[in-house]
């Protein structure tokens, strides 16, 4: 899906909204390819509860689930303040003058 959403982007000029979706675990330079092109990222969170994750879904805790979560955040708030920042705008570049021709008089 990111994949798609990279082309979208990048070769299509899709200028539309993206949502993604995750799920706890996910590798981080996944989630940053995601933000690079989604409008939106979310994170797929079923059963948070300890039990419910011991009875359906073994492999999670309830502790890398908040990781998942806390590491998204982060990356939020870290592209949130680069769309802040100023950009670095190069310096005009002027041309010079043309001389004005000499004012004749008309006599």
């Amino acid at each position: 899906m990111v994949e798609v959403a990279r082309r979208l982007r990048e070769e299509h000029r899709f200028a539309g909204y993206i949502h993604l979706k995750t799920i706890p675990e996910a590798s981080p330079e996944l989630l940053a390819s995601a933000g690079r092109h989604a409008d939106r990222l979310s994170i797929n969170v079923e059963l948070p509860t300890e039990a419910g994750l011991s009875a359906l879904a073994p492999e999670k805790t309830v502790h890398s689930i908040r990781g998942a979560m806390g590491e998204l955040r982060w990356r939020i708030e870290e592209a949130r303040e680069a769309r802040k920042a100023p950009a670095v705008l190069a310096p005009a570049v002027t041309r010079s003058a043309r001389p004005k021709p000499p004012l004749t008089s008309r006599s």
